[in-house]
Order: structure tokens, then C-alpha cells, then sequence
């Protein structure tokens, strides 16, 4: 708990920094830094989800994503932790993403590699998802961003249907 507290100390530090989105949205090479939380569940275990990533426009409508998770679930006593490492891509349906106080949505893929250890899932699991979600931009070159997936884990002892909510705070680097 006191890293998730840093860390978002350190999220609202970069908030407050004077970063500058073009006026005309993001254009091929612009990135983004982003720290987001996830709620999932899956095979019965419900989970806290701390996800540090960033991404790159490969055009000013299709982004590409990476980052790294650590999770922690908790079900009737049991207890089953999981680190992972994350790729994605993003179409969103404007261009305009200058604009703010205003939703920006786009759909994506997703795709995440596990390493589970405790409650019976020790080892690797690959999961696949669709997402679709938005950004709202609290001010220029700051948005938050809530994202709903559905997907599947795999591997690991896991063969089971996942549902995520998420919400993120991302900043926009030109």
C-alpha cells in the first residue's frame, strides 16, 4: 500500500508538469506515460491490478501499448500474487484529442504474460483481451482513462473467462 502511494504522488507530480498535446491530437511518434489500476476477476479470485506502462502512435489514430503489472488476490483465505508483462494497441475514432473536458473513445487489444505464484496457479499464464475505453482530458496533456476488457487467461493451473474495470491517469508527451 505505501508503494501504491508513492506512486501515485509520483503520477500527480507529472500531472501537474507543463506538457503540451499539438493542437491538432497526437501525430506518429507522439507518447504517453501511464499508471492504472485494474480491477479483475477471473476464476473466481477478484484482484487489485497496478499497471505502469507507456505507448507510441504508430498514426495519429493507432496506438501501441506496453507496460508492467503486479496483482494481488485474495479469495476465502487464499492468496495468489502475479507479475506480468503487457502489449497493446489502441484505434480511436478522432483525431481531435487537444480538446478538452471532452471523450475521446477508442477499442483495443490487449495481450498480457503472467507469472502467478500461491493458490494453486503457480507458473505462467498468457492472457488475451478486447478492450474499449476513453480519455477524458482533464486539462492539456492530461487525461484520465477508464477501460473495460474481456478476454482469457490461460495456462498456469488457469483456464478461465476474464472481465477487467480500470481507470488511469495518462500524460501525454509530444
Amino acid at each position: 500500500m505505501k508503494k501504491t502511494l508513492q506512486l501515485l504522488i509520483v503520477a500527480g507530480a507529472l500531472a501537474t508538469a507543463p506538457l503540451a498535446l499539438a493542437q491538432d491530437g497526437p501525430a506518429k511518434g507522439a507518447k504517453t506515460v501511464q499508471l492504472n489500476g485494474l480491477y479483475d476477476n477471473f476464476g473466481g479470485f477478484r484482484s487489485w491490478n497496478l499497471n505502469i506502462g507507456g505507448s507510441m502512435f504508430f498514426s495519429d489514430v493507432l496506438e501501441g501499448i506496453g507496460g508492467i503489472a503486479y496483482s494481488e488476490a485474495r479469495d476465502g483465505g487464499v492468496s495468489t500474487k502475479a507479475t506480468a508483462i503487457s502489449l497493446g494497441a489502441n484505434y480511436y475514432f478522432n483525431t481531435n484529442m487537444a480538446q478538452v473536458q471532452a471523450w475521446h473513445p477508442y477499442v483495443g487489444a490487449r495481450y498480457a504474460r503472467y507469472n502467478f505464484s500461491g493458490g494453486g496457479m503457480d507458473g505462467n499464464a498468457d492472457s488475451w483481451a478486447g478492450a474499449v475505453g476513453a480519455h477524458y482530458f482533464l486539462r492539456e496533456g492530461v487525461s484520465l482513462n477508464p477501460e473495460f476488457r474481456f478476454g482469457r487467461v490461460k495456462g498456469g493451473g488457469v483456464s478461465e473467462n476474464q472481465t477487467s474495470f480500470g481507470i488511469g491517469l495518462t500524460i501525454w508527451l509530444n
